[in-house]
């Protein structure tokens, strides 16, 4: 591939934390489950429910504490982008191959300076001693520190969580230096099963995955979620979480034959030490 060079047209540079239009962030009592009236035929000794129990534990996000977003985050980010869309070597991801990714990723999207400073602010705003990076695992090899690059028509919003075993947390720089949407950051979800009251937010410790929580669906479905929380793209953001919240890309852009239209962003994955 040949290389491609960005150049920087209107800055991004705001800050701005939108809830989601769809759904009432931070508003459960506006969301409660069916009760039944004292009128009701049913003895009233029992306790009944019309749906069943949460599948899912859930807790309002918190910036400092759940999330962070760290604005002009690198002084030469646009020099990152440039060597970044340079790359030749490229590993395919979904639609090419069955990856859990979407998109086209190279490894040392940042130098090791670089990733102190990222490591820094998680750091010191999220209040975590210690992080160590993902490293290759059986699974398969790390994705820690990677460029991501990933066109409108090669992924959609896929809600998931990251593996508790190999992360705690996870984090995202944007790269792109013209995004035509700001709507293609990262969103926040919680599950939300048809015909059912809004679930849980974010997956137990002591699972892997959510396909594998008692009374999940193994294939889940990006409709069986509800949009709470949007991190919009912004040039030079960073977005910091907790991998085990339910969370993906808004959305993509860009087309196949330019590299640098399409969506691009540095990811990082690490465990806590305490």
């Amino acid at each position: 591939m040949s290389a491609t060079k960005f150049s920087r047209g209107q800055s991004h540079v705001t800050f701005s934390l939108t809830p989601t239009s769809r759904t009432f962030y931070g508003a459960r009592s506006r969301q409660q489950s069916p009760r039944l009236s004292r009128n009701s035929a049913l003895p009233s000794f029992h306790h009944f429910s019309l749906f069943p129990m949460n599948r899912l534990p859930f807790r309002e996000l918190i910036q400092g504490q759940d999330y962070w977003i760290q604005d002009q985050a690198l002084p030469n980010a646009l020099e990152i982008a440039q060597r970044c869309i340079a790359k030749t070597t490229w590993t395919l991801g979904s639609p090419w191959r069955p990856e859990p990714w979407p998109g086209m990723r190279a490894p040392e999207a940042l130098t090791p300076e670089e990733v102190l400073t990222v490591e820094t602010y998680v750091t010191t705003h999220l209040g975590i001693p210690h992080l160590t990076p993902q490293t290759d695992s059986e699974a398969g090899f790390s994705g820690h520190n990677h460029i991501q690059l990933c066109g409108g028509a090669e992924g959609v919003a896929r809600p998931h969580v990251d593996s508790a075993r190999i992360c705690d947390y996870a984090a995202v720089l944007y790269l792109h230096p013209s995004p035509p949407t700001s709507h293609c950051g990262t969103s926040f979800y919680r599950l939300h099963l048809p015909g059912e009251p809004p679930d849980g937010n974010y997956c137990p410790k002591n699972f892997e995955s959510l396909s594998e929580v008692p009374g999940l669906p193994r294939e889940m479905d990006p409709t069986m979620f509800q949009e709470i929380l949007e991190a919009p793209y912004v040039f030079n953001r960073l977005v910091a979480y907790k991998s085990d919240l339910i969370h993906s890309a808004t959305g993509y852009f860009g087309w196949d034959h330019a590299l640098a239209s399409k969506r691009m962003a540095a990811v990082f994955f690490w465990k806590a030490e305490s």
